[in-house]
């Protein structure tokens, strides 16, 4: 949900434009840019619906030609957001964004700066009851689950009535009433993915916030190492230990190791004939597949001697093998 953003307004002048118009008509409005049909809903109209349930409104639409799925109608959200991903896909110009200086904020206080403002047509509903409006869209780029969300200004222009008990939004059409069904699957599977998003980010936060703990320590044990050299005749085979363990352990450690270097593959070619018991990598293909030739890629010389010198290693530790396939 988009708590705070520029629905009166991109700077501190519109808003306060905003305010005083509400207090110039607060003492009436004009009923007649309102008046339409009644707009109502009956349990004949949770056809399709499974109940009980508290899922939210994920509908489809067009916005400027293009059919648009996992769109999310969010009365709760000041503005209209078009997620970057969707606005690419549809291929309009970068330089038909409008530069916004008002960031948006969520329900968490999480602060979204826009990568700008467009106008784009909407449409909503079927033929013959379909109505289209040109719509203010702030483009964000932002991981979401979610294509397209329908905040409060877009329902506005609609005069659009949303009941996600019956799964449906509402909306005049001349004298008749127009309507959008919401896929009750599409939003439980968007709720899944925003909610492993938010746990990805969670941990991926944890994990920052872990580094810079240890970064900043002194005294942790994973930061203060010591190399150490357990090979005479090979002083460039090293490990490293932690340098907070106690004098006498570091001692009987290294000792330990220099007696057991031998259990150590210091090169790729002392990793020979790895028993299948302990791990095999195999594809499973199907033998009639004919093989598919990819494309010669060119590399520069350096590139090139790398490549070579590390697949002639791994050649000689028998990690891989040529194969020959039938022309």
């Amino acid at each position: 949900m988009i708590s705070i953003g520029p629905t009166d307004g991109d700077s501190n002048q519109a808003r306060k434009a905003s305010v005083r118009q509400l207090e110039v008509y607060s003492v009436g409005t004009n009923q007649g840019d309102v008046q339409g049909p009644s707009i109502s809903f009956g349990p004949h109209y949770l056809e399709g619906v499974f109940t009980p349930h508290d899922d939210v409104l994920v509908i489809q639409t067009t916005i400027a030609n293009y059919d648009v799925a996992r769109v999310f109608v969010d009365t709760g959200s000041s503005v209209n957001v078009l997620y970057k991903d969707a606005f690419d896909q549809m291929q309009i110009d970068r330089e038909e964004l409008r530069p916004m200086a008002t960031s948006l904020f969520g329900f968490s206080g999480h602060e979204v700066r826009p990568l700008g403002q467009i106008q784009l047509p909407l449409s909503l509903g079927e033929e013959p009851l379909r109505r289209t409006r040109i719509t203010l869209f702030t483009v964000v780029d932002a991981p979401s689950s979610y294509n397209v969300i329908l905040g409060r200004p877009a329902l506005s222009s609609f005069s659009a009535v949303v009941y996600t008990f019956h799964q449906k939004l509402k909306f005049p059409v001349h004298n008749q009433i127009g309507s959008a069904s919401g896929d009750q699957n599409v939003a439980r599977k968007c709720n899944i993915d925003m909610v492993q998003t938010d746990i990805r980010k969670v941990r991926r936060k944890h994990a920052t916030d872990a580094g810079s703990v240890m970064e900043v320590s002194a005294a942790s044990p994973l930061q203060e190492k010591v190399r150490v050299s357990i090979v005479p005749e090979h002083p460039d085979w090293v490990t490293y230990i932690s340098a907070n363990l106690p004098h006498e352990l570091k001692q009987q450690l290294t000792e330990c190791l220099a007696q057991n270097y031998h259990v150590f593959a210091w090169t790729t070619t002392e990793i020979t004939d790895v028993a299948p018991t302990v791990m095999e990598h195999r594809l499973n293909i199907l033998p009639e597949a004919r093989p598919v030739r990819q494309k010669w890629r060119h590399f520069s010389l350096d590139q090139d001697k790398i490549i070579r010198e590390e697949v002639s290693k791994l050649l000689k530790a028998r990690q891989i093998r040529e194969v020959q396939f039938p022309t």
